[in-house]
């Protein structure tokens, strides 16, 4: 790369707000965990995990 900045997409499979919510947190995690760690293993987890928490938490509140 020559300073371009590139930035991935992510779109949900599910429309709902859920899934929204969870992917802009999931994803929010994923690069805190980043700029801490500069690796890629724990940062994919903790988005993962958090992802998932929220949707769980949808389903358990609502």
């Amino acid at each position: 790369m020559t300073g371009e900045l590139w930035v991935a997409v992510m779109v949900p499979a599910a429309g709902t707000l859920n899934a929204w919510v969870a992917t802009a947190v999931g994803g929010c995690v994923t690069l805190l965990v980043w700029w801490k760690t500069k690796s890629l293993g724990w940062p994919v987890v903790s988005g993962v995990v958090v992802f998932g928490v929220v949707r769980f938490l949808n389903f358990v509140v609502i």
